[in-house]
C-alpha cells in the first residue's frame, strides 16, 4: 500500500506560522547582516593596524639609515681631515730630505776639499 504524499510546495503553512517563520528569517538575516559588518570591521581593524606597524617600522628603519650616513659622513670627514693633515706632514717631511740632501751634498763637498787641502799641506798624494 502506498501513500502519497502531497509535494511541499502545495502545502500552505498556517499565518501565524508563515508570520513567524518570516519574522525568525528577517532576524537571522539581520543577525547574519551583523556578524558580517562586525567580522568586516574587525578586518579592516587589523588592516589598518598591520599598516600602521609598516609605516611606523619603516619610518624607524629609515631614521636608523639616515643615522649611520650621517655617522658615515662623519667618519668620512674626520677621515679626509687625517689624510689632509698626513699629505701635508708628507711634503713637510719630503721638503726636509731635500734639505738634508742639499745640505749633506754641501757637507761632502766641503768634506772633499777639506780632505783635499789637507792632502796638499802634508804632501801626501790625494
Amino acid at each position: 500500500m502506498t501513500r502519497s504524499s502531497p509535494s511541499n510546495h502545495d502545502i500552505e503553512l498556517p499565518s501565524e506560522l508563515a508570520e513567524i517563520l518570516n519574522t525568525m528569517s528577517k532576524k537571522l538575516l539581520t543577525d547574519l547582516e551583523s556578524m558580517a559588518k562586525e567580522m568586516h570591521a574587525t578586518a579592516v581593524q587589523s588592516a589598518e593596524y598591520r599598516v600602521r606597524h609598516a609605516i611606523k617600522l619603516a619610518e624607524e628603519r629609515e631614521q636608523n639609515a639616515e643615522a649611520e650616513v650621517k655617522d658615515a659622513m662623519q667618519i668620512i670627514e674626520e677621515l679626509e681631515r687625517q689624510l689632509s693633515s698626513a699629505n701635508q706632514r708628507a711634503a713637510k717631511l719630503n721638503d726636509k730630505v731635500i734639505q738634508l740632501k742639499h745640505e749633506n751634498g754641501g757637507l761632502l763637498k766641503s768634506n772633499c776639499m777639506l780632505t783635499s787641502y789637507l792632502h796638499d799641506k802634508n804632501g801626501e798624494p790625494g
